[in-house]
């Protein structure tokens, strides 16, 4: 067995050395801080594992590629996709499906020849494969010149954590770079689209349907007003939910009198961010949630760092824009934020990791705090 210590100096280093010294650990005998800070390091050594497979699978498409017939040799029409044996031993190998093993030769090729930055990152394991997928499958159309400028500013985004955020940030750098193919791409997606329904006779009913970003974005916004119109008269509010509710919302304090109703006091009404510090907050947090990871855009909470109630103040510096989950994991479930002199937020979880969240909007600022070119959050304080 080996110790946290050693795993500390060793297995972070992607390689089949670290992977070996993580495979020795006493997984169970770990406090939860160290069990999270080596699940960190074995998902930067399953990106390191990714990138010698992908050398596996280029290396299985070139051998297919040499020995491949050409159009002069085959039947009418020349090579097509029928040709591409490689891809049934690949299925048989790993035990995948046509699309998966097609989609993963292919996405293999496209780092490898196309997008040098990202297989880069996935090999230090600064980004998973599904972060360098999303990157190659955004790009797919585009030219080696305009891929690659388009790899870099994704992988540069500090914003772009999650394989979601990944995805969204390199169609957002397409349709800046190359306007014309986001054109296309939004006119295939409106061919695409479809609703359908179905009762199931016990009724409740089930709906289907694809749609465009902006259809979607529209339908959720619809049914998450459907699904949320909240009343608490005459509930009772433990203390956190108080705390949480009072962040973002108009409370008035009516004491009744337990037998008749009658109103026996009325208290004061906390205040809320006016308009115009509203809006400012939006616009310097982006209009999303500011936890790290998540860029939820609807029914954001302005949340006070230092609470209200304890002396904190309405202002920029003390407001942060917070989605109902998040809002929640701050005052039920023991994560703490504060405000650092860049104005970015560090973050701390209930087990002790630490992550800086860059502010959204654009700034002229050096910061070293937060993650690094490939959009991968540092750990520690900034």
């Amino acid at each position: 067995m080996c110790s946290i210590e050693v795993a500390r100096e060793i297995g972070a280093t992607p390689g089949a050395r670290g992977i070996g010294v993580l495979a020795r650990l006493q997984l169970d005998a770990l406090d939860d801080a160290a069990l999270l800070e080596v699940l960190g390091m074995l998902e930067a050594q399953a990106g390191w594992l990714a990138s010698v497979q992908n050398r596996a699978l280029c290396a299985l498409r070139d051998r297919a590629a040499a020995h491949r017939p050409t159009a002069s040799s085959t039947s009418p029409g020349g090579p097509d996709d029928d040709k591409h044996w490689e891809r049934e031993e690949l299925r048989l190998a790993q035990r995948l499906g046509e699309y998966d093993a097609r989609h993963r030769i292919e996405t293999a090729v496209a780092l490898r020849d196309r997008l040098p930055s990202s297989a880069a990152a996935l090999a230090a394991g600064r980004i998973s494969w599904r972060h360098a997928d999303a990157i190659a499958t955004e790009t797919a159309a585009l030219d080696p010149a305009r891929a690659g400028a388009v790899e870099r500013l994704v992988l540069a985004d500090r914003r772009a954590v999650t394989v979601a955020q990944t995805r969204r940030a390199a169609r957002r750098a397409t349709a800046a770079l190359a306007p014309e193919q986001a054109t296309v791409t939004a006119a295939d997606a409106a061919d695409a689209r479809f609703a359908r329904g179905w009762d199931t006779g016990e009724g409740t009913g089930w709906f289907e349907a694809q749609l465009t970003a902006e259809g979607l974005a529209t339908v959720t916004t619809a049914l998450e007003d459907l699904a949320t119109p909240a009343t608490l008269h005459g509930h009772p509010l433990d203390p956190a939910a108080l705390r949480r509710l009072s962040c973002d919302s108009t409370l008035t304090r009516l004491i009744t009198d337990p037998t008749t109703g009658t109103v026996i006091d009325l208290g004061t009404t906390t205040r809320l961010p006016d308009t115009r510090l509203r809006r400012a907050i939006e616009l310097r947090d982006g209009h999303r949630c500011t936890f790290p990871g998540c860029d939820r855009q609807g029914h954001l909470h302005a949340h006070h760092l230092r609470h209200w109630a304890d002396g904190g103040t309405t202002d920029q510096d003390n407001l942060t824009l917070l989605c109902h989950r998040h809002h929640t994991a701050i005052h039920d479930a023991g994560w703490h934020a504060h405000r650092t002199r860049s104005g970015d937020l560090t973050w701390q979880s209930p087990a002790g990791q630490r992550h800086t969240a860059p502010v959204a909007v654009a700034s002229s600022r050096s910061d070293p705090a937060g993650p690094d070119a490939s959009g991968i959050w540092h750990r520690g304080d900034p």
